[in-house]
């Protein structure tokens, strides 16, 4: 499942040094390591039942504030 989940992308697995840290910083801001998708589609589980549980989490459970909703919004009517 996997090798067909990750066709040519370079394949990183989930091991200590990426369980250790508070905080796993997703580089996206140069032309070579832009994410053009959520991040979290680009977890795979071999279990399909672990992988749909931890999308619909994500999916369901992480959110923006209300507080940047109401930022940008200011920012758009500030703009127009």
């Amino acid at each position: 499942h996997v090798e067909d989940s990750c066709s040519e992308r370079e394949k990183i697995f989930f091991n200590a040094t990426m369980q250790d840290p508070t905080l796993l910083h997703f580089q996206a801001g140069h032309r070579e390591t832009r994410l053009l998708a959520h991040f979290y589609v680009f977890f795979v589980f071999t279990d399909p039942k672990v992988n749909n549980y931890f999308k619909r989490l994500v999916r369901d459970f992480l959110h923006y504030q209300d507080s940047i909703f109401c930022a940008a919004g200011k920012i758009i009517n500030a703009i127009q």
